[in-house]
């Protein structure tokens, strides 16, 4: 789960065509596609501003910035390509330790993304942009690299999907026992593949998500910095002492009992899903109260930092999240 692997790619999203967008328009409507609108989309409300910090969650930021189905449809590839790279929360694709999926979800709930995947010429006019791309802002080739990533695996034409870990694998136990895989000392190169032609995360690249992140949502407070060696789910069920951990996934714990379902408290974990099939972040309630937009929770966001935030207002939220809370079965 941890590398950009198509294979792991399509098993966690089988349900991407059925997932319903946050703020999807209406489809019924045969759209004109004439591509007319030579120029990116102009974000009004963008993060840095009263009018993007007068929003309190993440739902409300994705209204502020979205771009209708229509309009995309409308662009040219090169105006489609500088939407996306301008788009305030295309960071959030990096929130998840495969990016393959994070871009996923961006695409529920921001439609440029899908538009961009059915163009002929996306790889092509992506290319172009590498090409151009002068290195002043880190984030623009990663940005670039993942998409045609994406598009390729949304195509289902790579040729080298599975790639290698540079990392080791151990294995701890869940309260009752049952084992867990875990990998340890993953590295920043560790989060893609071995292809030559991958543009890798790096350590700069992280540290430029950070600030995104802490300029897009209302983080309370930042509890530790970057890291790619740990993740969101073992930092909830494992161990929030030890940063040398990555666990795939907290199905052991709850599937053995070890944690079952309850109501929102302090120090009881936390996760969020879309689908039926995996479970996207975990977490730790720092604070609960009766709703998600003050209740405050603590998680690790993909290789970027350990940060306290309101439940409603991360990358892994949206009107359809199901957020379950889980004590402790002694």
């Amino acid at each position: 789960m941890f590398i950009v692997v198509c294979v792991v790619f399509f098993i966690a999203t089988t349900a991407h065509a059925q997932q319903t967008s946050d703020y999807e328009p209406d489809t019924s409507e045969i759209f004109n596609t004439e591509r007319t609108i030579t120029t990116p989309h102009h974000y009004d409300v963008v993060p840095g501003t009263d009018a993007w910090r007068a929003l309190k969650n993440a739902p409300e930021k994705r209204a502020a910035c979205y771009v209708s189905a229509e309009e995309a449809s409308r662009m040219t590839t090169p105006a489609l390509i500088q939407t996306i790279l301008d788009y305030p929360l295309i960071i959030d694709a990096y929130a998840y330790d495969n990016h393959m999926i994070g871009m996923d979800a961006v695409s529920t709930y921001f439609p440029c993304i899908d538009e961009l995947v059915a163009r002929n010429d996306a790889t092509e006019q992506l290319g172009q942009y590498l090409q151009e791309d002068d290195g002043t802002n880190p984030l623009i080739a990663l940005h670039l690299d993942t998409l045609m990533k994406y598009i390729t695996c949304r195509n289902n034409t790579s040729e080298n999907a599975e790639g290698s870990m540079r990392m080791y694998t151990t294995t701890v136990y869940t309260p009752k026992g049952s084992p867990v895989t875990a990998f340890v000392n993953m590295t920043y190169a560790d989060h893609s593949t071995d292809d030559p032609n991958e543009l890798p995360m790096t350590y700069a690249r992280a540290l430029s998500l950070h600030y995104a992140y802490l300029s897009a949502y209302n983080i309370i407070s930042v509890l530790a910095g970057v890291n790619a060696a740990y993740n969101c789910h073992a930092y909830a069920w494992y161990s929030q002492t030890s940063t040398t951990y990555c666990i795939a996934e907290p199905d052991p714990y709850i599937d053995d009992a070890s944690y079952v379902a309850s109501t929102c408290a302090a120090g009881r974990k936390v996760t969020y899903q879309h689908s039926s099939s995996y479970y996207d972040h975990s977490g730790i309630v720092d604070t609960a109260t009766s709703s998600y937009s003050t209740t405050k929770i603590i998680s690790k966001w993909g290789v970027a930092g350990l940060y306290k935030h309101y439940a409603n207002d991360c990358p892994y939220y949206k009107s359809n999240t199901t957020i379950s809370w889980w004590r402790l079965n002694p």
